[in-house]
């Protein structure tokens, strides 16, 4: 790798002395998570990570990948896959040996690392490194939506991975474009955002072809780069049925993403809304995205030009894609800007502010090499030196009313009881193997059908007596503000266990 060898050996100084490379790293963990009290407890404001560490823990008591269903009452053992069981079993693990110190510590390494290596990556193809930098931290705002430590964050890493590959295939196709074979393996088995990677190479098929066309002189490459992809598509898909479930982890991804109802009532499945600090960062990049298209279809690089495009539209479909664009847009954006920029400096002389800060980018651009030694030290010193209190010891109170879970955690887990989605997963977190849900995280598996129905309860929609009823429920635990709190409180039926500020705890009599 860059940085490592010189004349041909290996550079001791190059691993033991700190690159640009290792300063960022540096920067980034400590700016994300170690900069506020809230830091390293935001990752864990999503309760699919503790269903996660639960299937993780079924996994490896029973040395296999479960197929029924173990956590619900409302479709009890019927057929259901963990589709992300190898990233389930790695999260358990984690818990077991260093506890929820050492999972939220490997995501912010693997948000941290995806982040720096897209910048290193945008540097080494010829980006201005201070554009690079700047682009870098505005895509990690608005990407910040979906930092959390769940399953996807292995796609933000395999994806940057493989677009710089890719990126630097077509510049100069090389063998290390065949890693994607295996990545795939790993990728398929942690998380299911690995068909992303089947559009990307997809495009490069396609973008090669019109290129071939539109461009004679460099048809014939362009017809081989073609065939080159398509090849290594077909070889990466049949890498990626190396899982328990085989073509029916691809068939129910299908499924799922052709599904409206999800786009509809879930929020990450649904189109983004510009009324946050990220999504204003998102909507630059969006339009400076859109701006590069043309630039680089005069260059005939229809390929870049269709990535742009797609991702776009497909972070406008879905909020949840967001990162992904940002992952494989930001280095034609930066590209494009260097480009601009080299036009505004050519004539400027060195003294001119310009050309000071064009010098600043070339020398700093040379500093950016592989990681070193630090990297690793920096982040053992991290986890070995940084105080208890500064690590979270339970998941967010700011998203799970803990004091109320904590007090009745006995009785809930002997009830049939109607929750949040959210909640329902830290219940299983917390109870599982005797705590039983209606409806959790894995939206995938409940359906239409079970969603509808959660809807109608918490709204209090017509039919939502005939559901409660339906499925027994005997307690119902849910936010003061929900349609089916107001009522229960004056239905004869029903009585306040339990209350505080965030939660309100309801027991049939």
């Amino acid at each position: 790798m860059d940085g490592l060898a010189v004349g041909g050996r290996y550079s001791w100084r190059a691993v033991l002395a700190p690159s640009l490379t290792d300063f960022f790293f540096l920067c980034a963990l400590a700016w994300m998570f170690m900069a506020s009290d809230a830091g390293w407890q935001a990752l864990l404001r999503d309760g699919d990570t503790g269903i996660h560490i639960r299937i993780g823990d079924l996994i490896l008591g029973s040395h296999q990948v479960p197929t029924t269903d173990p956590f619900s009452f409302s479709k009890p053992g019927q057929t259901w896959f963990a589709h992300e069981w190898l990233t389930s079993v790695l999260y358990a693990g984690l818990v077991r040996a260093g506890g929820l110190k050492a999972l939220v510590l490997l995501t912010g390494v693997i948000l941290a690392f995806y982040n720096t290596v897209l910048l290193v990556d945008m540097v080494k193809r010829g980006a201005n490194s201070l554009v690079a930098m700047a682009l870098v931290l505005a895509g990690t705002n608005a990407a910040s939506i979906h930092f959390h430590t769940r399953p996807h964050v292995f796609t933000l890493l395999f994806l940057t991975l493989s677009s710089a590959l890719i990126a630097r295939d077509r510049l100069q196709p090389n063998r290390w474009i065949w890693l994607l074979i295996p990545m795939t393996v790993l990728w398929a088995n942690m998380h299911g955002g690995f068909v992303v990677l089947f559009a990307v190479l997809g495009i490069a098929v396609l973008g090669s072809l019109v290129e071939a066309w539109l461009n004679p002189k460099e048809a014939a490459s362009k017809r081989k780069m073609s065939v080159r992809y398509a090849g290594l598509t077909l070889v990466c898909g049949l890498a990626s049925l190396l899982n328990p479930q085989g073509v029916k982890l691809h068939l129910h991804i299908i499924e799922l993403m052709q599904t409206s109802w999800y786009k509809t009532h879930i929020d990450e499945y649904r189109s983004p809304s510009f009324t946050s600090e990220p999504m204003f960062f998102f909507l630059a990049l969006l339009f400076l995205g859109l701006m590069a298209v043309y630039p680089l279809l005069r260059k005939n690089r229809i390929t870049e030009a269709l990535w742009i495009l797609f991702f776009a539209y497909w972070s406008l479909v879905s909020a949840r894609n967001i990162p992904l664009f940002i992952i494989v847009v930001l280095p034609w954006i930066a590209l494009e800007i260097t480009h601009v920029w080299h036009e505004i400096t050519r004539t400027s002389s060195p003294q001119s502010t310009a050309g000071v800060l064009e010098d600043i980018a070339s020398q700093t651009s040379r500093k950016f090499g592989a990681f070193g030694l630090w990297t690793p030290v920096f982040v053992a010193g991290v986890f070995l030196l940084t105080p208890t209190n500064r690590w979270p010891s339970d998941f967010s109170k700011e998203t799970f009313p803990l004091a109320m879970l904590h007090r009745h955690a006995a009785e809930l887990a002997e009830a049939r009881v109607f929750t949040p989605d959210q909640w329902a997963d830290y219940l299983i977190y917390q109870s599982y193997p005797k705590q039983r849900v209606f409806l959790d995280g894995r939206s995938d598996y409940y359906g239409e059908e079970i969603g509808k129905a959660y809807l109608t309860m918490l709204e209090a929609r017509p039919q939502w007596r005939e559901l409660l009823a339906q499925y027994r429920f005997d307690t119902v635990l849910c936010p003061p503000d929900w349609p089916l709190a107001s009522l229960l409180k004056t239905n004869p039926d029903w009585r306040i266990a339990d209350q505080d500020a965030d939660s309100v705890l309801f027991v049939k009599n």
